[in-house]
């Protein structure tokens, strides 16, 4: 597949998550609906949505891909890579996820997962606070996601609407 088909059928699935945002009433079907598509556009083996919990200062995952027999993740706001996305309201792009000592190491034992890239971007209010993280591990073709899958990542980390 050439470039131009690349970036075509990227924007197509960007434009999937556009038209899901403005039909989709149901809010979990819509947050699957976001992380299915991000999967797809940014091209990782698997997506994570984590919601913030304010209240007790974590995050917890909303919708979560292959997390087997685990029901949640929960994680202090200020750990891990989600969770400095989370604080700092900017993306990480990690090409290596086991070098960096932000990452947490224990989900990948408990699920028996092999991270290795790791894209993580803020998912913003229409205020602009962030209200939860998306975060993409492993790029299908084996290597680290590029600058250019991060300008991607910012037309996915939509924006919920307020009900």
């Amino acid at each position: 597949m050439n470039r131009l088909q690349q970036r075509v059928e990227k924007l197509g699935g960007i434009l999937e998550v556009a038209k899901a945002l403005v039909a989709e009433r149901d809010l979990d079907r819509l947050l699957k609906l976001i992380v299915h598509a991000s999967a797809r556009v940014v091209e990782a083996d698997r997506c994570s949505l984590f919601l913030v919990d304010r209240e007790r200062g974590e995050l917890w995952t909303k919708v979560a891909q292959g997390l087997g027999g685990m029901k949640e993740i929960r994680i202090p706001m200020d750990r891990g890579i989600a969770g400095a996305v989370a604080t700092t309201n900017s993306s990480i792009n990690i090409p290596d996820a086991y070098k960096d000592p932000r990452f947490n190491q224990n989900v990948d034992k408990q699920t028996g997962y092999k991270t290795k890239t790791i894209l993580c971007v803020p998912m913003r209010s229409v205020e602009g606070d962030v209200v939860g993280v998306v975060q993409a591990l492993n790029k299908q073709d084996g290597k680290a996601f590029t600058a250019r899958t991060r300008s991607s990542s910012r037309r996915w980390a939509a924006r919920p609407r307020p009900r």
